[in-house]
């Protein structure tokens, strides 16, 4: 009888072989991996996604407050500012006439007096804005497509603002673009 359990002891094995080893260490990796991957994937989405959201809603407030400036302002003429992209407000007719000005000033949205001079109109917009707005285009004209210049400006017409957002992050451009149009 000790034969007998000395013979199945000897057969006995405890462990893994190297084969079963490597397979396991094989399987092992390769769902760490796939693991991993989703993960990484789902942080870089979910930072997109933040960054798009943040984007819109700095477009929204861009174009919120030029319509709120224009509905409480309540001018009785707009037109183009020259060489820019931006308009003026007019109130009134004459040397009278109170004026305020929405401009694009290098890459920032900028609201104020229209007598301000170029160095103030960088510090007038009450509205911080993280994204560049360069590329941003806010130009009035009339129903039939005539741009509203300060030898005519318009009593009635269209806005039309085309804001390009684009800010860096993670060494990477992200951009947006937004186009309204609403009527004076």
């Amino acid at each position: 009888m000790k034969k007998f359990v000395n013979r199945i002891q000897l057969h006995r094995q405890d462990g893994f072989t190297l084969i079963e080893l490597i397979a396991a260490l094989a399987v092992f990796s390769l769902i760490a991996g796939l693991i991993s991957a989703v993960t990484i994937f789902g942080f870089r989405q979910y930072n997109r996604i933040t960054l798009e959201n943040s984007l819109r809603e700095e477009g929204d407030i861009a174009m919120s407050s030029v319509m709120t400036e224009l509905y409480t302002f309540a001018p009785d003429y707009i037109m183009n500012v020259e060489g820019s992209s931006g308009i003026i407000l007019q109130k009134g007719e004459g040397d009278t006439a109170e004026k305020r000005r929405i401009e694009i000033v290098n890459g920032t949205l900028v609201m104020g007096q229209a007598s301000l001079e170029a160095a103030d109109l960088e510090t007038g917009s009450p509205y911080e804005i993280d994204a560049d707005l360069t590329g941003s285009l806010i130009q009035a004209q009339t129903a039939d497509g005539r741009a509203c210049r300060s030898s005519a400006p318009c009593a009635s017409g269209l806005i039309d603002i085309r804001l390009k957002l684009t800010r860096t992050a993670q060494q990477e451009n992200h951009g947006m673009e937004l186009e309204s149009k609403f009527g004076f």
